[in-house]
Parts: structure tokens; C-alpha cells; sequence
């Protein structure tokens, strides 16, 4: 899935949740891991910003 360079978390949250045609988007969230921890990917910053 690609995004631009600059979206915020959400325009990609909103990405997935259309690929998986979720209905209930609000019991969801996105998450990585770094280093073996998981982050959460917040929907009002820029997904580079999170992603050092």
C-alpha cells in the first residue's frame, strides 16, 4: 500500500480501512513495531514524523 510522503496516520488508516472494507472503523487503530516495541501510529501526525 503506498501513501504520500507527508499524509498524516490517518489518510493511511483510512487507506486500509478501505482495502479491508472495514465498517466499523472505530474499534481499529494502527500499529508498528521498532526495535520489538509497539507503537501506535497517531492519525493527526505525519506518518515520517512517527516512523524514525
Amino acid at each position: 500500500m503506498r501513501t504520500e510522503r507527508n499524509a498524516d496516520g490517518k489518510a493511511l488508516f483510512l487507506q486500509v480501512v478501505a482495502h479491508l472494507n472495514l465498517t466499523e472503523k472505530d474499534y481499529f487503530a494502527l500499529s508498528f513495531r521498532d526495535d520489538g516495541n509497539r507503537n501506535w501510529l497517531y492519525n493527526e501526525k505525519r506518518i515520517a514524523k512517527q516512523l524514525h
